[in-house]
């Protein structure tokens, strides 16, 4: 994998988190958690790279919803 690589490699395993159980719910947690980092970090290259601004605040105050 390159740094620069926007996509998210994973490897599969038989393991199966149950909710139900408080580790289970932990890994879960734990899982979502990296997700959000690896989307960040992907967000900030990819505007490093098209020379826009990226905030890692994760302020969304400038983004406004549309009216239906």
């Amino acid at each position: 994998m390159v740094a620069s690589d926007p996509y998210l490699f994973v490897e599969s395993t038989s393991e199966w988190f149950d909710i139900k159980e408080r580790n289970g719910r932990k890994m879960i947690v734990r899982h979502l958690l990296a997700l959000v980092e690896w989307a960040r970090e992907t967000a900030a290259q990819f505007e490093q790279q098209t020379g826009g601004e990226y905030n890692r605040e994760g302020d969304d105050s400038d983004m406004e919803m549309e009216d239906e």
